[in-house]
């Protein structure tokens, strides 16, 4: 007698568990079959926003883009992208047909900073976007690019490389049609260099640029002569103001004629005119453009003053035609 309710008792321990595991099989079974079900009651909606809502609604409370191949068209391709994005799967834009599945598995590359992504949709763009987020820290990825682009982001990581190491060698690297707009994309570039706006109206190149910088920094001055034209007149002005390595208090107190003394001719005339120009386009203030002689430079001072600050009224103290007609441009956008 003893001996069968010890049985019973060991088979009482051994149901338990099963009981357990059954219930919760039974309990799972019973919100796929109630979530399927809430699914397709979606197509009873009266309007299509409605239905569309709905399908969504419940593919986002399960992280089930299947859900979306209920719908169909722009709908079902718009809902899959969502549950993509939501549960960060790039595989989930692959359940789209059609060219939108390319688009959704770009904009997952750029949200996930995954260049191959990009590829995988053949998405110049994309390779853009994901690697300016990156600050074009990667030379590789500009191989990736069209030719303008790529040009931009060999532009960046070449003058960005010159800074870091200050030397002149990788700003030949750089290609030779790349303008200082490119350097938008490098904030540094324009923080760091305090002629930008007077280069741009000397047609000064990112290559230029990047030697002009190089020279003041590393203070080496027979980089300047790697440059020619006005190039090599604003390196060497700009390398006169940077060489005593105070530079910025200097520029901003001291006394241009001092301060360019070491200079003559021409070359005087662009420092002198420089520090000023640099005085105003840091403030704003065009008066410092107006009440001081700086030579040849008093236009373009203006123009800067008015491009950096966006100051239309500036404008009218400009005395060139062409900058005149310029500086107006800036503005009118229509």
């Amino acid at each position: 007698m003893e001996e069968l309710h010890d049985k019973e008792k060991e088979y009482k321990k051994l149901a338990l568990p099963a009981i357990f595991v059954a219930a919760i099989l039974i309990i799972g079974l019973a919100l796929v079959l109630m979530h399927g079900k809430g699914a397709a009651s979606c197509s009873h909606k009266i309007t299509q926003n409605l239905r569309y809502s709905c399908y969504l609604g419940y593919a986002e409370q399960n992280g089930n883009a299947s859900i979306c191949t209920m719908m169909n068209g722009y709908e079902e391709a718009e809902c899959i992208d969502t549950i993509a994005v939501q549960t960060g799967n790039i595989a989930t834009c692959r359940l789209i047909n059609g060219s939108a599945m390319n688009a959704c598995i770009s904009g997952m590359g750029i949200s996930t900073n995954n260049i191959t992504a990009c590829e995988q949709a053949g998405n110049q763009s994309c390779v853009f976007e994901v690697a300016k987020d990156g600050n074009f820290s990667n030379a590789q990825y500009c191989s990736l690019m069209n030719e303008s682009n790529g040009d931009i982001c060999k532009t960046v990581y070449w003058f960005r490389t010159a800074e870091q190491s200050q030397s002149s060698a990788p700003c030949k690297n750089i290609p030779s049609n790349a303008s200082l707009s490119d350097l938008a994309y490098f904030e540094a570039a324009n923080q760091s260099f305090q002629y930008l706006s007077l280069s741009a109206y000397y047609n000064i190149t990112a290559r230029d640029l990047c030697y002009i910088k190089i020279a003041a920094l590393s203070k080496n001055e027979s980089i300047c002569g790697m440059l020619q034209g006005n190039a090599s007149k604003i390196c060497e002005a700009n390398f006169q103001v940077n060489k005593t390595g105070n530079a910025t208090i200097n520029i901003s107190t001291g006394n241009p004629e001092e301060l360019c003394k070491g200079m003559s001719g021409t070359e005087k005339e662009n420092c002198i005119g420089s520090i000023y120009a640099y005085r105003a386009i840091s403030t704003g203030n065009v008066s410092i453009c107006l009440d001081n002689n700086l030579y040849n430079m008093t236009d373009i001072c203006i123009f800067s003053v008015a491009q950096k600050w966006k100051n239309e009224s500036d404008c009218a103290y400009i005395k060139s035609q062409m900058l005149y007609s310029e500086c107006y441009g800036l503005f009118n956008t229509t």
